[in-house]
């Protein structure tokens, strides 16, 4: 438990030369959170973006033998060891960043005109059906 962005994911991420220069977007950081959700979350966006969809790259990032899903989970490997996580551990919290943001959107009431919470909702069950 630690700092965590809450909105982490490639579109948040400047890099020059290399180096990650800056991140953006904080206004769902907490200072108390789970690390590997912000992890997860920048996997998870990545194959969207890659991809065109969530649910195709859900699909590509767990299909071990396709070469998005090798790279991917190589680097997840990576992450996991300087964490001192299992690769189990992080399999499991990939549908926690839209867990927490249906439950955020759901407890603060808030309206949220760019967000279909049934989509949201479907996602989950997207993910959790393919990783559980």
């Amino acid at each position: 438990v630690g700092p965590v962005h809450g909105d982490f994911q490639p579109k948040n991420v400047f890099v020059e030369s290399g180096s990650i220069t800056m991140v953006s977007d904080w206004e769902y950081a907490s200072t108390r959170g789970v690390q590997i959700v912000d992890a997860a979350q920048y996997v998870l966006r990545f194959a969207r973006t890659l991809f065109g969809s969530l649910e195709r790259g859900v699909d590509e990032l767990l299909d071990e033998t396709s070469p998005f899903g090798t790279f991917v989970w190589r680097q997840v490997d990576r992450y996991c060891d300087s964490t001192g996580i299992t690769t189990e551990q992080f399999y499991c919290y990939l549908v926690f960043p839209y867990v927490r943001f249906v439950r955020r959107h759901e407890q603060s009431d808030a309206f949220s005109f760019h967000t279909d919470m049934g989509y949201m909702t479907d996602i989950v069950e997207y993910i959790w059906e393919r990783t559980a």
